[in-house]
């Protein structure tokens, strides 16, 4: 059985709260033990010396599923040095399934989709494939709405938008309600990207039936906005409603920082379930230059910002005992150092050490994360 005894680290458990003095123990690919002082004949012992422990980074907007990048190991390794252990895709109306015929035709703009071989139409059999693939992250995604509306349109790479007839609709839906639930399903929700110009004119009948669905399966809308610039504060008034109406949790991925705006989505917070990257959550786009703020000119004490990355994404998407530093949950930690800024030092995934003294191991030890 593979263990590791990581010693004498200063405890970031992703509650927030403040760094404690700590020992961890994993055995094989959980956190068997959080204790002050540990004494145990591990196969691997790391002596932190006074580093900082903490729950692996989650990036929970991620494109690295439509670009391809998801099965490519360095591409994967890159992310794993900079500490991030789980990623979400599915994004902006875009994901790899469920598929109607076996086509990937929406993603080709991002992607040489010759370069893989099509051999699933549900979710689960999608992950299916990462069982010979195999991943270098953990990875978990949302129904792409653009990706099976394409589908369902056989003559859409002409980009013309048009209503989908009732017997579509009724394909959507049913492809939709069968990928959010078991046994094919597992997706953390649907993805509305309404900043596309294939689906920006969608009808509020299709979009709020979309809601309604991820809303009856207790996930999440992960939602781009038709305008987010002039019309901002109109898309953003939509996308109220259209939560009040539906009662579905709501992520924006494409906010931009507006005075107006930002004040409409907190005066409507008590009836209106509504986050956003930027504030809520940190996503790719920015991941990077938060990481780099930790312990520098971020003013946010370490605990809260650890905190952005790992417990608070990992609570809203429900995520199977990942996100903090807790025994009986999957080892998912990172290593690191504040000197000036974050230096990741080890990085160990599903209980393999996957990063050791900043360097990628070229070790596969992702998995497929499903909303709980």
């Amino acid at each position: 059985m593979s263990t590791i005894l990581i010693k004498n680290v200063q405890l970031i458990d992703g509650t927030g709260g403040s760094a404690i003095k700590a020992d961890v123990l994993v055995k094989k690919d959980k956190i068997s033990v959080v204790a002050n002082s540990i004494n145990y004949k591990a196969k691997e012992i790391i002596d932190a010396m006074g580093a900082y422990l903490a729950p692996g980074f989650i990036d929970i907007n991620n494109v690295a599923d439509r670009t391809f990048d998801i099965f490519n190991n360095s591409y994967c390794g890159n992310l794993l040095k900079q500490g991030v252990t789980s990623i979400i895709g599915g994004h902006n109306g875009f994901s790899l399934a469920p598929l109607i015929y076996g086509s990937l035709e929406a993603i080709r703009p991002w992607a040489d989709i010759r370069k893989i071989n099509v051999d699933w139409h549900s979710l689960r059999e999608f992950f299916k494939t990462f069982k010979r693939r195999k991943i270098g992250v953990n990875f978990g995604t949302f129904l792409g709405h653009t990706t099976v509306r394409y589908d369902i349109i056989h003559d859409a790479h002409k980009m013309i938008f048009r209503d989908l007839t009732q017997n579509e609709l009724a394909i959507l839906n049913l492809m939709m309600n069968k990928n959010l639930n078991p046994p094919a399903g597992g997706a953390f929700g649907i993805s509305i990207g309404l900043d596309h110009p294939f689906v920006s004119e969608t009808s509020y009948f299709e979009i709020k039936k979309m809601a309604e669905i991820t809303a009856k399966a207790g996930g999440i809308l992960s939602y781009n906005l038709k305008d987010n610039k002039e019309g901002i504060v109109d898309s953003v008034k939509k996308a109220v409603f259209l939560a009040k109406e539906t009662g579905v949790k709501m992520l924006i991925n494409n906010f931009r920082p507006s005075e107006e705006a930002q004040k409409l989505i907190e005066e409507n917070s008590g009836s209106a379930d509504i986050s956003f990257c930027d504030r809520d959550f940190i996503c790719s786009e920015n991941l990077p230059k938060f990481l780099e703020s930790i312990g520098n000119e971020n003013p946010m004490p370490v605990e809260e910002a650890i905190k952005k990355i790992t417990f608070a994404p990992a609570s809203k998407l429900k995520l199977n005992k990942r996100g903090l530093v807790r025994e009986g949950y999957f080892a998912d930690l990172v290593l690191f150092r504040l000197n000036g800024k974050l230096k990741i030092q080890e990085v160990i995934l599903n209980g393999k050490r996957v990063v050791k003294d900043g360097e990628f191991q070229n070790i596969i030890a992702g998995e497929v994360l499903i909303k709980c």
